[in-house]
C-alpha cells in the first residue's frame, strides 16, 4: 500500500511482493554463513522460520522434528554407506519451493 525500504532497495506503493518464508532461513543479517546447509547451525543464533513462528507456528511441528528424526535414523541404520548420483539429480520447478523432486542414491553394502 505505501512505499517500504528493504536492505536491498525500496519496494514502491502498489508493487506486488511475493514472500518466500524459507528465504528468511538464508537471511546474512541473521545466520553465519546463511546459505550453507548446516545441519547442526546454532539455533540460538536466529529463529528458523521452516515451520513457523509465535502465534503462526505449525501444530505439528514437534511431531514433524520426532518423525524427521527417526526416519534419518532408520534410513540410515538401512543404508550407512551411500552415494548420491549427482547427475540425476531433478530440480522442483516451483516458484516458492527450493530442492529436488528425485535424488537417486545408490546403496554401498
Amino acid at each position: 500500500l505505501k512505499e517500504a525500504h528493504v536492505p536491498s532497495g525500496t519496494i514502491p506503493a502498489g508493487k506486488a511482493v511475493f514472500l518466500i518464508s524459507a528465504a528468511a532461513n538464508r537471511d546474512p543479517n541473521a545466520f553465519t554463513d546463511a546459505d550453507a546447509f548446516d545441519i547442526e547451525r546454532d539455533r540460538t543464533e536466529a529463529q528458523n522460520l521452516g515451520l513457523g513462528y509465535g502465534i503462526h507456528s505449525c501444530l505439528g511441528a514437534a511431531l514433524a522434528r520426532m518423525e524427521s528424526a527417526v526416519a534419518l535414523e532408520k534410513l540410515l541404520d538401512f543404508m550407512p554407506r551411500y552415494e548420491v548420483k549427482w547427475d540425476e539429480l531433478q530440480r522442483v520447478h516451483m516458484q516458492n519451493v527450493a530442492g529436488y523432486s528425485h535424488v537417486p542414491v545408490k546403496v554401498l553394502r
